[in-house]
């Protein structure tokens, strides 16, 4: 039976397959399940009736299957599939040669707080699962079928892994920060970016954004990055880059004088025009550097500095400074 869209109704609305489900919310199963249903079995012979849903939901469902808002008008369809036994309008229960309910709900769940009614005379009664067929049959002593529900995830992207360590603030680069992460929204990247700071931000800048508050050690999470993020105006030498560097996890940064001395290049590093001209969101998602880069530490003037040697140990050096210490305290007593 070929359907009509609801705009070109006149006076009865014929469809073919209808599920009614009374409001879809922006998260739930049985949401989950009208997509996977969609995605999988719609043909263009299924509709889903509600009386209101959720604007997200909407944006999802609509380019998979027809949803109609249900108002009262006046509907024949072939088969009707309730989602719910306690929101079965009689009207449409009428208006179809079919009737069919859905169980979703284990209802031998004590505090699941929903009334029981009874379904009216159904063509079949399923369940997705044993256990919510048993619960019901013991409630309402009706033959009930187990169907298990479809499961159509969709292809999965890669999720890209950002981590910062900075305060967000003008000179830190926020605003080159914000727009990063709207640019990556815009671009339908999916992204989850772990910002690690003493200075948050009030404003929403995007859902996969998430300040953390701040911790010593980082390497734990920084080796689980795809990019360490560092968007400064001005740096002197910028310790959490090297860091990322060091663990071999490249880094996006901004072309500073200082990033240029440590020799941090393109190989590495996806190197930002201060103005952001240049970003290329998909080249940061796409072409991940593989870092092979050795971190610039003046370790021979440190040691010469602070009186090292490079086969002394914390421990044996702590050893040293105890005798000295003791041997002074000896010569104090022969003085005194």
């Amino acid at each position: 039976m070929k359907k009509k869209k609801l705009r070109e109704q006149k006076e009865v609305l014929e469809l073919d397959i209808v599920i009614y489900h009374r409001y879809i919310y922006e998260v739930g199963g049985i949401e989950t399940w009208l997509y996977y249903i969609a995605k999988k079995y719609n043909i263009g012979q299924i509709t889903i009736l509600c009386n209101g849903a959720d604007d997200k939901q909407i944006k999802r469902l609509s380019p998979e299957i027809d949803v109609v808002f249900y108002t009262g008008q006046e509907i024949h369809c072939n088969k009707i599939i309730f989602t719910m036994n306690h929101f079965i309008v009689p009207e449409l229960y009428k208006s179809a040669e079919e009737r069919y309910l859905m169980i979703h709900s284990n209802f031998s769940y004590s505090n699941y707080g929903l009334d029981i009614f009874e379904a009216p005379p159904m063509n079949k009664i399923y369940a997705v699962s044993d256990v919510a067929a048993n619960a019901y049959r013991k409630l309402q002593e009706q033959e009930v079928f187990t169907l298990y529900n479809p499961v159509e995830v969709d292809k999965p992207k890669k999720l890209l892994k950002l981590i910062s360590a900075t305060r967000l603030t003008h000179e830190k680069g926020k605003e080159r920060i914000i727009q990063l992460a709207k640019e990556l929204d815009k671009a339908g990247i999916p992204f989850i970016w772990l910002i690690f700071t003493d200075r948050p931000i009030e404003e929403k800048v995007s859902k996969n954004f998430i300040c953390m508050k701040p911790r010593y050690n980082m390497s734990d999470y920084i080796v689980e990055a795809d990019y360490g993020v560092q968007l400064s105006s001005d740096e002197s030498y910028c310790l959490f880059v090297q860091e990322c560097l060091k663990l071999k996890v490249p880094v996006i940064v901004t072309d500073l004088p200082v990033f240029r001395e440590l020799g941090i290049t393109d190989k590495e590093a996806h190197i930002l025009n201060l103005d952001m001209s240049n970003l290329d969101v998909e080249k940061i998602y796409k072409k991940i550097p593989k870092v092979n880069y050795k971190v610039k530490e003046s370790d021979e003037e440190y040691r010469k500095l602070l009186e090292v040697d490079k086969d002394d140990k914390k421990t044996t050096r702590k050893t040293k400074k105890t005798s000295k210490q003791e041997k002074t305290k000896e010569n104090n007593k022969k003085d005194s």
